[in-house]
């Protein structure tokens, strides 16, 4: 009885270019699609490991061509030697690959070498996967299916998006004092008017400041009996006061500079 690997996820490795796609980068990512295998016709009372083995093809860097729709070389680079990884269920009877088959569901692919264990490739390279089965003496038979050629390539860039400590933590814009304002247009230009005056409330409080600010009439009266006629005249035109003075006493009477209302 010979012996078969087919691959159990076909649909998943029907590309939507000239090759299948698998997104590759720094950190460790499971491949999508992934390499699930049914396997027929091992002797059930042998033993055998189960290898996934992936492999350059050529020696070119892989561009993709928008209007093509495909990924064609577009430079040369060093073509490195193939990769293996066991599968995890390691030593098994043939019995049992006969009944699970062999998901290599634990597989990560990186462009760099991490602790916790990866497959190291390339991106934008052109790979292929295969199954490797060794017996218990060491002879090993090698499986591919054509469909699982495929083109690595980075992730697609994205927003980045504010954690919740950010949202949190970001100040409120303050709200801005809305001010009335209308425009003239003359031609193309606009010739903007904005009415700056006080409100209500801030009339209102400039008035009441205003009226505390008014020198008292008394104060003035007593530091005008000291003056002569003539210097109360220059004094009542300096300030703005009008000058009722009796025969024996002067009196001022206060206009204050500030309006009380603006």
């Amino acid at each position: 009885m010979s012996i078969q690997v087919t691959v159990s996820n076909p649909l998943e490795w029907t590309p939507l270019t000239n090759y299948a796609e698998i997104v590759v980068s720094n950190r460790r990512l499971r491949p999508s699609p992934g390499f699930s295998y049914q396997v027929n016709g091992l002797v059930e009372d042998a033993h055998y490991r189960v290898f996934l083995k992936v492999e350059m093809v050529d020696n070119h860097k892989y561009k993709m061509n928008r209007e093509r729709k495909m990924w064609l070389p577009h430079s040369n680079a060093d073509q490195k030697d193939p990769i293996f990884m066991e599968h995890e269920d390691g030593l098994q009877s043939g019995k049992v690959w006969n009944e699970k088959g062999a998901d290599f569901r634990n597989v990560f692919f990186s462009t760099k070498n991490h602790k916790n264990g990866n497959m190291t490739v390339d991106s934008l390279r052109r790979y292929k996967a295969s199954v490797l089965i060794e017996d218990c003496h060491g002879e090993c038979i090698e499986f591919d299916d054509p469909r699982q050629t495929f083109v690595t390539k980075s992730p697609a860039p994205s927003k980045r998006k504010a954690t919740k400590e950010e949202e949190i933590t970001e100040p409120a814009a303050k709200k801005t004092k809305e001010i009335p304002r209308q425009y003239t247009q003359s031609r193309e230009y606009f010739d903007w008017q904005y009415d700056c005056r006080p409100g209500n409330q801030e009339r209102q409080i400039a008035a009441e400041e205003a009226k505390e600010n008014v020198q008292p009439t008394e104060w003035i009266q007593k530091a005008s009996e000291s003056l002569l006629e003539d210097q109360r005249e220059l004094l009542s035109d300096f300030f703005c006061f009008r000058v009722a003075a009796p025969p024996h006493s002067c009196l001022f009477s206060c206009t204050s500079l500030f309006p009380r209302s603006l």
